[in-house]
């Protein structure tokens, strides 16, 4: 973090889960349970390649690639009820807390995530976080959801900000990927919470 300097941006975009809320291990662990009930087996491995991408099109893109047929709605609503039983156990990651925090009323901010909106704003209440955003991105916001630009396009117009002048904070590949392709800068929040500029 050393060679970014964070003032020069203009607006800052936050991912949610495994970026700000320490809440990867309770969604894989979700999945996993769910994907179980059905006879799917799933390992953290293999869900950490779709961290970020909304929940329905995880559910088809698995279906595509292992050749199941689940109802994807189905398995979301599950997913979903079995994540609201372990929110009681989240808590925020601090490398990204302390920048939050920091620039709250200076920078405009948003959170862009693949999450439903309901369960965005409530990780965000259970941290106290929600007034520290003035733009919400969820599943819902877009058509198309990450690796695709279209969320974090979407919050740089509603922070009436241009994507040049966006720093985004990410953990997962398909975020970032989408963040890049729309020429905002990257800071990657890696597995031990350390960040590193992209």
């Amino acid at each position: 973090m050393k060679t970014l300097n964070i003032s020069l941006f203009s607006a800052l975009l936050f991912d949610l889960d495994g970026t700000l809320a320490d809440t990867m291990p309770l969604h894989n662990q979700s999945w996993i349970e769910t994907l179980k009930s059905f006879d799917c087996k799933m390992t953290n491995e293999i869900l950490n390649e779709y961290a970020g991408i909304p929940n329905i099109k995880t559910v088809k893109l698995f279906n595509q690639r292992f050749g199941w047929s689940l109802d994807p709605e189905l398995v979301v609503k599950k997913k979903e009820a079995k994540v609201l039983e372990k929110l009681d156990f989240v808590s925020p990651i601090e490398s990204t807390l302390k920048i939050v925090k920091h620039y709250h009323g200076k920078k405009p901010m948003a959170i862009v995530s693949g999450g439903n909106r309901f369960l965005v704003e409530l990780i965000l209440q259970r941290m106290m976080l929600l007034e520290y955003f003035s733009v919400l991105v969820s599943a819902e916001s877009t058509v198309r959801g990450k690796p695709s630009p279209d969320p974090f396009l979407f919050a740089a117009r509603e922070l009436n900000v241009s994507p040049a002048n966006c720093l985004v904070f990410e953990d997962g590949l398909p975020g970032i990927k989408g963040a890049q392709s729309c020429g905002m800068s990257v800071v990657q929040v890696l597995a031990d919470f350390k960040l590193q500029a992209l």
